[in-house]
């Protein structure tokens, strides 16, 4: 189970960090692509970029916070960039598709790559999340706790019996070790 937590963290920082690179790259190595769908809102584009880049930082911090609630707004907010990255990066894939049906150069740029590779393993540390929380409620919880023990519990029933008389300590003392599993 151990393990399965590290590879769900690893997954994730890969994704963020990824998704993190996708984002500073697009404007730097896909020139053709971010120009020829935002060029009049280039200045709003960069912004936006920027603010996504805070939002994946800002998310994967809260997100390995100890706090629960911080760390449950971090996934949405990792998990609503990862969406829209994945979105943006199909969209694009889509666009070069019907592009290059119209005998259209168009060559998909390696932020979109990175894009939906970031998010696609994003996704599977989703995956490596739902299964440990399905692992961890299917398994048994030992507790160390003698009010909800049901064993403690019946052995101190016992001794309010033999404490009114009811058995006598022999008698306890041998309900007691065979509750308890104790050797004689």
């Amino acid at each position: 189970m151990k393990i399965l937590k590290i590879v769900e963290k690893v997954l994730f920082l890969v994704a963020v960090a990824l998704g993190v690179f996708a984002l500073v790259m697009a404007p730097i190595i896909d020139k053709k692509v971010t120009s020829s769908i935002i060029t009049p809102m280039a200045a709003y584009f960069l912004f936006g970029i920027g603010f996504s880049i805070v939002l994946f930082v800002v998310g994967a911090l809260l997100k390995l916070s100890e706090n629960k609630t911080a760390s449950l707004v971090g996934t949405a907010l990792v998990f609503s960039m990862e969406c829209i990255l994945f979105s943006l990066a199909v969209s694009l894939i889509i666009e070069a598709d019907k592009n290059s049906a119209n005998n259209a150069t168009t060559n998909i740029g390696g932020s979109v790559i990175a894009a939906l590779i970031s998010a696609i393993i994003y996704f599977v540390s989703l995956g490596t999340k739902l299964i440990i929380f399905v692992s961890e409620k299917v398994k048994p919880q030992v507790t160390n706790d003698p009010d909800s023990d049901p064993t403690i519990q019946a052995v101190l029933k016992w001794k309010s019996l033999q404490e009114r008389g009811i058995i006598s300590e022999e008698e306890y003392e041998s309900k007691r070790v065979e509750l308890l599993k104790l050797k004689k």
